[in-house]
């Protein structure tokens, strides 16, 4: 009899090819460390690989291919395929697939899929150090070192410095150095340091400093200059009113 079949017989197993137990690597049986154990073919028990069941460390189990169980650290429990659940730190919680909550550091918790509350993802809200939070995807706050606020996603504002606003992707506002601001996609960039704003594409531009504008295309105009040409509609209109103003180019 060879070593490893003696000591089935001793351990009360059998050989192979009658349900004996064995190493990893020829099928059969195997336990390893404190009472893991494996059955291939049959869909019985595995530590990691072709399905079934692993109990790991404290009594831990996992259910591969079906949607199984596993715990992991200090009880926590997580249900792969059809929606687990994950208690993580000090009793937090998540299910993965069809929104799931979970509580990180003090607090914060998280639903993915449907649009509940974390700290990454879509439409969730966090509560970071001292109560900032943030909301992504349907838009969501936060407070970043001195209550910045960041909405990211469908129009994010971001407060960088003292008090500067951006929007990001359809369209956002940039205050930056003394209250200059932008807005991009749609038309609109920063003239920075003096407020002065232009909107591009439908023929609006800035006159910088004063914040004068004019229409491209439908005025005589001098683009940029004080006291430029008027056309027709805005001497009709200067009549009417009685004014005959010149300062700062630019018409309705």
């Amino acid at each position: 009899m060879n070593p490893k079949a003696q000591i089935w017989k001793a351990l009360g197993r059998e050989e192979k090819g009658k349900g004996a137990w064995e190493e990893k690597g020829k099928g059969a049986w195997v336990e390893k460390g404190k009472g893991a154990w494996v059955e291939k073919g049959k869909g019985a028990w595995v530590e990691k690989g072709k399905g079934a069941w692993v109990e790991k460390g404290k009594g831990a189990w996992e259910e591969k291919g079906k949607g199984a169980w596993e715990e992991k650290g200090k009880g926590a429990w997580v249900e792969k395929g059809k929606g687990a659940w994950v208690e993580k730190g000090k009793g937090a919680w998540e299910e993965k697939g069809k929104g799931a909550w979970e509580e990180k550091g003090k607090g914060a918790w998280e639903e993915k899929g449907k649009g509940a509350w974390e700290e990454k993802g879509k439409g969730a809200r966090e509560e970071k150090g001292k109560g900032a939070r943030e909301e992504k995807g349907k838009g969501a706050w936060e407070e970043k070192g001195k209550g910045a606020w960041v909405e990211k996603g469908k129009g994010a504002w971001v407060e960088k410095g003292k008090g500067a606003w951006e929007e990001k992707g359809k369209g956002a506002w940039v205050e930056k150095g003394k209250g200059a601001w932008e807005e991009k996609g749609k038309g609109a960039w920063v003239e920075k340091g003096k407020g002065a704003w232009e909107e591009k594409g439908k023929g609006a531009w800035v006159e910088k400093g004063k914040g004068a504008w004019v229409e491209k295309g439908n005025c005589e105009c001098k683009e940029g200059a004080r006291g430029g040409r008027w056309g027709r509609k805005a001497r009709r209109r200067d009549r009417r009113e009685g004014e005959r103003k010149r300062e700062g180019a630019g018409m309705e």
